[in-house]
């Protein structure tokens, strides 16, 4: 699934765009298992199996359905990068000239990042909740509210199994699999549930082409995605860390299709990492004002980013967000 933003503008439209899918998709599995009696249940099985049927029918005009695991291509690693620390995980970034930076606080306040550079490049670290199911499923069909879509997703193969399942097993599931794998044969709607629900989460909302997708980032848990659009190729790399796999972390790289820093993405959890330059200050002052939190810190970078001619627009946004005071002004 993607998560990538497309511009500056987009960020919490996306953001709602992805919570609008999660529900659509939780409400097509929740009404699967929410039926009163003999009548309704022959409806409902019903309607699974129509709904089953459209999921085949679309591959062929939804290429996306029949992207499966497969190996890695050869990357050169030999690429000149900067290194940007970011909940525990170096991110290599390209050396060039970046002049908007943004970062606010999202899940269980993990701090999200979005850097913009001037040739196009864009990259998005962000922060999503991946707990087991099964608590939520239970909520929701005692008609409890919830606004985790991603835990309610994963319902159908919660009880296939008879254990809660994360958001990424759900995900996960839907790359080792395609529509031609489902039957919809109402025998076996228990089964294939969890099968439709995980095709459903990988066919919608993407604004490009997925056309590849790979299992594991170097060292981390976890999976590659791979989409291309007109004028950009999108490298969503998303980690579950065994040291907390209740949260998913997600690194975007949306970039030209003629930028020359295309095998970056395949660096992150590279332990034996080469030609690694050394950061800009600004970027420097960025990882240690993360880190500290401290007032004095983001006051040193927003007088290095400045100087380096990040925008004066994503300074006082950062400025803002830490209620920082410059020159006797309160963001």
């Amino acid at each position: 699934m993607i998560y990538n933003f497309l511009d500056r503008k987009s960020v919490f439209k996306s953001i709602m765009h992805i919570n609008i899918i999660m529900s659509v998709s939780t409400l097509l599995l929740l009404s699967t298992f929410a039926v009163a009696d003999t009548n309704e249940k022959t409806h409902e099985t019903r309607s699974w199996q129509a709904r089953c049927e459209e999921l085949k029918k679309n591959q062929d005009t939804n290429l996306s359905l029949k992207v499966t695991f497969s190996e890695k291509p050869k990357i050169n690693s030999a690429i000149n990068h900067w290194l940007f620390s970011w909940n525990g995980i170096n991110i290599p970034l390209p050396p060039v000239d970046f002049h908007e930076v943004y970062l606010k606080s999202g899940y269980q306040n993990y701090d999200e990042v979005m850097m913009i550079a001037k040739d196009g490049f864009i990259i998005n670290a962000l922060v999503f909740e991946n707990k087991p199911s099964g608590d939520v499923l239970a909520e929701s069909q005692a008609g409890k509210d919830s606004n985790d879509g991603w835990t309610e997703i994963t319902a159908a193969a919660a009880i296939k199994e008879g254990s809660p399942v994360r958001a990424s097993d759900s995900i996960l599931l839907g790359y080792h699999i395609t529509p031609g794998d489902l039957s919809c044969l109402a025998r076996n709607r228990t089964e294939e549930t969890a099968k439709v629900a995980a095709l459903i989460m990988k066919g919608i909302g993407r604004p490009g082409e997925l056309i590849a997708v790979y299992k594991d980032v170097g060292v981390y848990r976890g999976w590659i995605e791979v989409e291309k659009s007109t004028k950009h190729m999108t490298y969503i790399i998303n980690i579950i860390l065994e040291s907390n796999i209740d949260v998913w972390y997600q690194i975007n790289y949306r970039m030209p299709n003629n930028f020359r820093y295309h095998g970056l993405s395949f660096l992150i959890g590279n332990n034996r990492q080469k030609h690694i330059s050394p950061s800009p200050d600004w970027l420097l002052a960025l990882n240690s004002a993360i880190i500290s939190k401290s007032k004095d810190s983001w006051k040193r970078y927003a007088t290095l980013a400045r100087k380096a001619g990040i925008s004066e627009k994503s300074i006082t946004r950062i400025m803002k967000n830490q209620n920082i005071e410059i020159d006797g002004r309160v963001y």
